[in-house]
């Protein structure tokens, strides 16, 4: 996990590379579990290689290529 800290706001960021497995909604619950325990209210973010959007909870999913290649992000 990834904390970065500009003008008093924190932001979390969680890197995986792809979510392969049998159960793929286990596997993203898994991912986006790992802010389970963190109650703030910051902006926390999982990152990877999928297009479509498994954002939830308030737990915003960002695709890797579109961030790369995008500087309003």
């Amino acid at each position: 996990m990834y904390i970065i800290s500009e003008d008093n706001t924190i932001k979390y960021y969680w890197v995986t590379y792809k979510l392969d497995g049998i159960d793929k909604e286990d596997i993203i619950q898994r991912e986006i579990g790992t802010y389970k325990y963190i109650e703030d209210n910051y902006s926390k973010y999982v990152i990877f290689l999928y297009e479509l959007d498994y954002s939830r909870n308030y737990i915003i999913h960002l695709n890797l290529l579109e961030l790369l290649l995008n500087d309003n992000i």
